[in-house]
């Protein structure tokens, strides 16, 4: 028997529209995601006045900064965790035109398009709250040099993934209903 993943019974268009109402959870992690991003903005917009003219980015093997930008770049992370949270939150108004692996019928769809909506959603969150680290790193680092490698620092930079991780391992094997 040979499947075709990309295969459905339904064309994106003939695909039943169906108007998502958010639970708690979902307006909570909404709530969350748009915190962190105002904590993300006002700590880098704080943190600019207090930093050096350069800021060091990149490090060589003896914790040395081998590596420096202008501090206004530390504008970036925030504007690009923004401008992902932005397109993500477009896309996710649009279920009927993700990919699935099953094919999407009038049965099935409502609950595949919550599951999808609320994935995104928890993506969104990852997405902000690795930019918040980075950036807090960044901004520690710039006012700080000599805390590269140093415990905090390690921290700061191994959150974001072990959070990517944990989620990933939470929605592997959670008990589905």
């Amino acid at each position: 028997m040979k499947i075709n993943i990309f295969a459905t019974d339904m064309d994106y268009n003939e695909r039943p529209l169906i108007d998502i109402t958010l639970t708690a959870a979902d307006k909570r992690l909404e709530r969350l995601c748009m915190v962190l991003l105002t904590v993300l903005w006002a700590v880098v917009g704080m943190a600019y006045y207090y930093m050096p003219p350069n800021i060091p980015v990149q490090f060589n093997a003896h914790n040395q900064p081998v590596g420096v930008e202008a501090k206004v770049y530390i504008f970036l992370l925030p504007a690009f965790a923004s401008l992902l949270y932005i397109l993500l939150s477009i896309a996710n108004k649009y279920p009927h035109k993700f990919n699935y692996l099953k094919p999407i019928t009038t049965q099935n769809a409502e609950s595949m398009y919550v599951s999808a909506t609320r994935m995104l959603r928890m993506i969104k969150l990852l997405i902000v709250i690795g930019f918040f680290f980075t950036a807090a790193d960044y901004t520690l680092l710039a006012m700080i040099p000599r805390l590269h490698g140093c415990t905090i620092s390690l921290a700061l930079e191994w959150i974001p993934a072990l959070l990517v991780v944990g989620y990933v391992v939470f929605y592997l094997f959670s008990p589905k209903k």
